[in-house]
């Protein structure tokens, strides 16, 4: 597998922001009067049946991938897309800086002391939610002892 560099990351990510942001504003979505009288949640309202769309084409890729690599990619790309457009629907500046700060600052807390990757989904999740480990209990505990703690029983 060949590991895309930060610079390199960095760069493809402003490519393809900058080209969402060109999108969007071709169609008018950028400016003030394409969001009037409409709320934050109503404008991500309007996104669900769109999102949905493309989660439902991507997994279709993920099952066609031997047969249509080259869907897969494309459907890739669309979901990306479509899930940065999302910032693109937010009615404020305030809002979007808001909503940028939160995600940053939240991933960026993690860390290998309290999270750790479940492995049945793959999600990064704290090791300190057990609600979140449920059917994955075995595996909480195996994570807790490697930190050295011992999971209680309740």
């Amino acid at each position: 597998m060949d590991i895309l560099e930060k610079d390199r990351f960095v760069e493809v990510m402003t490519v393809i922001a900058e080209a969402v942001y060109n999108f969007h504003d071709r169609w008018g979505f950028t400016h003030a009067e394409a969001y009037k009288d409409q709320s934050d949640q109503a404008l991500a309202k309007e996104r669900i049946p769109i999102i949905k769309e493309e989660v439902k084409e991507w997994q279709a890729a993920i099952k066609n991938f031997r047969k249509d690599p080259a869907n897969f990619d494309e459907e890739t790309g669309d979901l990306l897309w479509v899930t940065m457009g999302n910032l693109m629907a937010v009615a404020t500046s305030d809002a979007r800086d808001r909503i940028v700060k939160l995600v940053v600052d939240k991933n960026e807390s993690k860390n290998i002391e309290n999270y750790a990757i479940r492995k049945d989904t793959g999600k990064l999740i704290s090791i300190h939610k057990p609600e979140k480990w449920e059917g994955a209990r075995k595996q909480l505990v195996e994570e807790w002892a490697d930190r050295g703690l011992t999971l209680e029983e309740s």
